[in-house]
């Protein structure tokens, strides 16, 4: 069992990071939803409360903020809000599925501070595409979206989610990113919550599979020809590791390190896992961090059970708190995505 090399993550007080899933309105119908958007369904927070919630995320110490959704172009203040953020000192970037991104539309997000935008890609084949959005003509307007953010200087990356529809095209879809000028790629997991539970059977990818995906994403981490591939999922940094064990690779989603933010204010331990903390209309998100037992057990590593409690890559690695929560009920349980825990390997 090796030893840790850095101190907790708990050093950080407080999150760096916010995925704000800032509506649940949206334009698509994906099968893999997580907020399972479409109609607004309750009330969002305000325009005020927004702006006050940024403010407050500025002043302890929050670096970036994904504005996510739902289609956040669907926002009415939207724009008001990445002008907020940034003038708070705050790198504001946007997730979105990049039909709505007009030539207006990104001038506007460019002059109002936008940083990235993030697209969600989920294959080349049309067929595919309309499958996961089920709207027709979904990947041509994703293209003329991401042409038009480049065009007009903004920079824009790739969220992949692999699922059991597309993870033959990951090869693909990088081909065509570069083709198209694209500068970042993730590879994202899927979590079946949401919209995604209710379709777990047809997207699920058994881990002896999803292992597959992790190689063939990991090679072009380690030899990225000039895109910037994101280490994000924590099995891919598990993965890393072993592959070039004299490095530390350390995923980019730790609980702690971010937090997540749901239309109607409350804070979440990650946008992906469905527990409430506490509201942002009702106490300050320093006083739910700093009360909250439950982040502080998240954040211990030694606390994982099963084969992750065990796993000598458990600082790179540590899997998907929101998986084992979604398929087990306990966010401690071991990640049933990984193939170690089939193999029970480690």
């Amino acid at each position: 069992m090796t030893e840790r090399p850095f101190p907790p993550l708990g050093v950080f007080p407080y999150p760096r990071i916010v995925g704000w899933v800032s509506t649940v309105k949206c334009n698509l119908k994906c099968v893999h939803c997580y907020p399972s958007s479409g109609a607004v369904k309750a009330e969002e927070l305000t325009t005020e409360e927004s702006k006050a919630c940024i403010t407050e995320f500025s002043s302890v110490g929050i670096k970036v903020i994904f504005m996510s959704g739902g289609e956040p172009l669907l926002k009415k203040d939207l724009l008001e809000l990445i002008k907020h953020g940034t003038n708070e000192g705050i790198t504001m970037f946007l997730c979105t599925n990049a039909t709505l991104l007009s030539e207006k539309n990104v001038h506007l997000l460019k002059e109002a501070g936008l940083q990235r935008v993030f697209v969600g890609f989920e294959g080349v084949n049309s067929e595919t595409v309309d499958r996961f959005s089920g709207v027709k003509g979904t990947l041509e307007r994703k293209i003329e979206g991401i042409k038009r953010s480049i065009a007009a200087g903004l920079p824009v990356s790739i969220d992949f989610v692999g699922t059991k529809y597309n993870y033959a095209e990951l090869e693909d879809v990088i081909a065509l990113a570069r083709k198209l000028g694209v500068s970042g790629f993730s590879l994202k997991r899927f979590v079946p919550t949401g919209r995604g539970r209710d379709n777990m059977d047809e997207l699920w990818v058994e881990p002896v599979k999803y292992q597959e995906v992790i190689n063939a994403y990991c090679s072009h981490v380690l030899n990225p020809d000039g895109m910037d591939f994101g280490a994000h999922e924590p099995l891919v940094t598990g993965r890393l590791t072993e592959l070039k064990p004299m490095k530390f690779y350390t995923s980019t989603c730790p609980i702690g390190m971010w937090c997540g933010i749901s239309p109607r204010g409350e804070v979440l331990p990650c946008p992906m896992l469905p527990i409430p903390l506490g509201n942002m209309k009702e106490d300050s998100l320093k006083g739910i961090w700093e009360n909250s037992p439950f982040v502080a057990k998240l954040k211990d590593k030694n606390a994982l059970k099963g084969r992750c409690g065990t796993c000598e890559l458990r600082y790179n690695c540590g899997g998907c708190r929101a998986t084992a929560y979604a398929l087990s009920g306990d966010c401690l349980a071991e990640d049933p995505n990984c193939w170690k825990v089939g193999a029970r390997t480690c």
